[in-house]
């Protein structure tokens, strides 16, 4: 009996003389105070390491400068707690409430912090590298200019969260949750943000070179002036969000959603787009040379001025899209829909459009110079002073079309449809047309000089006003046709051989010559 008072005397006594050091500058390494009750208990400046504080209440407590490396504070009750330029490096705080903390400059490097509570907590410019965060929350804290490189952010809740110029690289941050976050300045390189959720989230001028964003989530986020060069992008989506002079050079963007994303001066060249969805986005000045983009949905994009050079565009979708003055040269572009778009000014050199879908396409002062339209569809289209010098545009249908003022020397025109097109003001030379079917068009002012125009069908077109010089009309169906004094004698002075016309033309071209026959 006396040895149990002894030993309960003894515990009394070591206690009360533990709590009689709990002061500032206190010495207290490896003390077990776990559960104790040390709410607004004053240790500023003390060593603490490898002590055990787990589920110890420490709300609104002063450890500033405190040393509690290694300490176990699992569970701890830190609430508005003062740990400014404490060290915790290698600290275990697994569940631990920090919320409210004040925590600036201190050193969390390595510390466990898996699911703890860090919602307010000012953790400006803590170093916590390689720290383990997954399930934490983080609500609102302020980690401006702090150093997260290394550490597991998975699952985290960083909503609202301050991370301006923060360390991130390298950072786990799958299934991070980032909602109208802060990261301006911030460097992500080689981060891992897959599935991740930053809608509305600020980001501009950061470093994301790199970083994994597979299938994440950024709507209406701002990302301005972002380097964002050979991230991965894939699948996720950026709806409704800022990228103007982002530099997403070579970054891969296959299937994401990109509605309404303002691209605005960006750099997406080499980048893969494959399937993406780029429906009303803005492209203005954007450069997209060199990029991938087939199958890509881009209907009503704005890419005035863009560069598109050398890109893969088959199958792509630029329907109704703002092309005025962009540069696409040497790109592919078969099979691609383009109809309604607006091209007015831009330079379409050396590009493959084979099969292309340009009905109702606006081409008005376009260079197509050499390019290949083959067995391409220009229904409806607007071609005025469009610059088409060496192009390919065999088996083109050009019915109802509108041709004015166009000079072309050595297009081919092939088997061209052109069936009531509206030809104004054109001059075309060393052409060939072989076969192609002006049914019902309107010649007006048009000039066809070594034009071979044989096996063509023109019946009941118009050419009044139209000159024909060194033109091959062998086999042409002339049955219907509009002529007037001047192009009765340029047909009369083309090759017939073969040809079909009306008896009126025929007795109309042997008066003028005083009764020579004509072949055929």
């Amino acid at each position: 009996m006396r040895s149990a008072y002894w030993a309960i005397a003894l515990f009394l006594l070591i206690g009360s003389a533990a709590f009689a050091d709990l002061h500032d500058r206190a010495l207290l390494s490896h003390q077990n105070l776990s559960g104790q009750d040390l709410s607004m208990a004053s240790l500023n400046l003390s060593n603490l390491t490898w002590s055990d504080f787990s589920d110890s209440n420490l709300s609104q407590s002063y450890l500033i400068s405190a040393w509690l490396s290694g300490s176990n504070i699992a569970r701890a009750d830190l609430v508005a707690a003062w740990l400014s330029g404490a060290v915790l490096c290698n600290a275990c705080l697994v569940d631990a409430n920090l919320s409210n903390a004040r925590m600036a400059g201190a050193r969390l490097c390595r510390a466990d912090l898996s699911a703890a509570n860090l919602s307010g907590a000012q953790l400006n410019r803590a170093d916590l590298s390689f720290s383990n965060l997954r399930l934490a929350s983080l609500v609102g804290a302020d980690l401006s200019a702090s150093n997260l490189s290394g550490a597991d952010l998975r699952g985290a809740d960083l909503s609202g969260s301050s991370l301006t110029w923060a360390d991130l690289r390298n950072a786990n941050m799958v299934g991070c949750r980032m909602e109208a976050a802060n990261l301006t300045g911030a460097n992500l390189e080689g981060c891992d943000l897959s599935r991740s959720v930053l809608n509305q989230a600020v980001i501009p001028e950061a470093m994301m070179a790199g970083a994994n964003l597979r299938k994440a989530t950024v709507k209406k986020a701002f990302m301005a002036r972002t380097n964002m060069s050979g991230a991965d992008l894939s699948e996720a989506d950026l709806g409704g969000s800022i990228l103007t002079d982002v530099d997403l050079n070579g970054a891969v963007l296959h299937e994401a959603i990109l509605d309404k994303v303002d691209f605005t001066k960006a750099d997406i060249q080499e980048a893969d787009l494959t399937e993406a969805d780029i429906t009303d986005a803005r492209l203005f000045r954007c450069d997209l040379s060199g990029s991938t983009l087939t199958d890509v949905r881009l209907p009503r994009a704005n890419m005035l001025d863009a560069y598109l050079n050398w890109a893969d565009m088959r199958g792509c979708d630029l329907s109704r899209g703002q092309l005025s003055r962009a540069e696409i040269m040497g790109s592919d572009l078969t099979g691609a829909d383009l109809s309604y778009a607006d091209f007015t000014k831009a330079y379409i050199l050396r590009s493959k459009l084979v099969n292309a879908n340009l009905n109702g396409a606006n081409l008005e002062d376009t260079d197509i110079s050499y390019s290949d339209l083959s067995d391409a569809t220009l229904r409806w289209s607007k071609m005025i002073m469009t610059k088409m010098n060496g192009a390919n545009l065999s088996g083109v249908d050009l019915s109802d079309s509108t041709l004015y003022f166009i000079g072309s020397t050595g297009t081919n025109m092939r088997g061209a449809v052109l069936r009531n097109c509206k030809i104004e003001s054109v001059s075309l030379r060393d052409c060939d047309m072989r076969g192609s079917y002006l049914r019902y068009a309107t010649l007006n002012l048009v000039a066809l000089q070594n034009v071979n125009l044989s096996g063509a069908d023109l019946r009941g077109a118009d050419l009044r006003l139209s000159a024909l010089i060194d033109v091959d009309l062998g086999g042409v169906n002339l049955m219907g046709i509009t002529y007037d004094e001047m192009s009765l004698l340029s047909i009369a002075s083309s090759r017939l051989d073969g040809a079909l016309m009306s008896d009126s033309l025929r007795r109309d071209i042997s008066a003028l010559f005083d009764g020579a026959t004509v072949a055929g």
